[in-house]
């Protein structure tokens, strides 16, 4: 498959190129979504803030081009900030997202509120996965880097939890209710050490054949 992963002005594009070139996958970096070919996988990459992404998809006028590519079936991966602005609203900011998945995405100090927990969330988290394509996973450690968490409305979005001390929370989900072409990811696999390489071409080929 080939990829094209999207220029965000804020993400962390690179390495995600360099995990995809280890792996043999063909990857460019595009600054336009009507660029991609219909037969390629784009990645939504990001590290920062979701308001910022947000205001600077306006700016582009990428915004309703993201949303007709998504509805039209194109296949789309987001990882960390890039997963959360395919939801509708978040407390980032309180901006509004894509809305391609719909849910909100929640500050975690809000949750861990009156426990003895360290946020923003950095570090390995064990993953448990709920599709049998991904169980053998179960049980990893995958690398996470953020404050704020997705909460999918339709629960059948989820694909994944990490656990954080007591707590759930979601490490990665599937669009299930009206399109089956979006997945996003709350770790970073291109950080996770082979392990997270592994899992990235897995998912690829899974999105691949889906």
């Amino acid at each position: 498959m080939r990829v094209g992963i999207y220029e965000t002005n804020l993400s962390n594009k690179f390495s995600i190129f360099h995990a995809l070139e280890y792996l043999n996958l063909e990857a460019r970096i595009i600054k336009d979504a009507n660029e991609l070919e219909n037969d390629e996988l784009l990645i939504l990459p990001g590290v920062g803030n979701f308001s910022k992404l947000i205001k600077s998809l306006e700016q582009r006028e990428q915004i309703d081009i993201l949303k007709d590519k998504a509805k039209s079936g194109q296949r789309i991966l987001g990882i960390c900030l890039g997963m959360q602005i395919l939801f509708s609203t978040s407390e980032e900011g309180d901006s509004r997202g894509l809305d391609v998945i719909s849910g909100v995405v929640k500050n975690l100090d809000n949750r861990f509120l009156g426990h003895n927990i360290k946020t923003p969330n950095i570090g390995w988290r064990e993953t448990f996965f709920q599709n049998e394509y991904f169980e053998k996973y179960n049980n990893n450690y995958f690398y996470f880097v953020h404050q704020f968490e997705v909460v999918p409305e339709n629960k059948d979005n989820i694909l994944s939890y990490s656990k954080i001390q007591k707590f759930n929370v979601v490490s990665s989900i599937i669009e299930k209710s009206n399109m089956k072409n979006i997945y996003g990811i709350q770790f970073h696999p291109e950080k996770s050490g082979l392990k997270g390489i592994e899992f990235l071409n897995d998912l690829i080929q899974h999105i691949d054949t889906d």
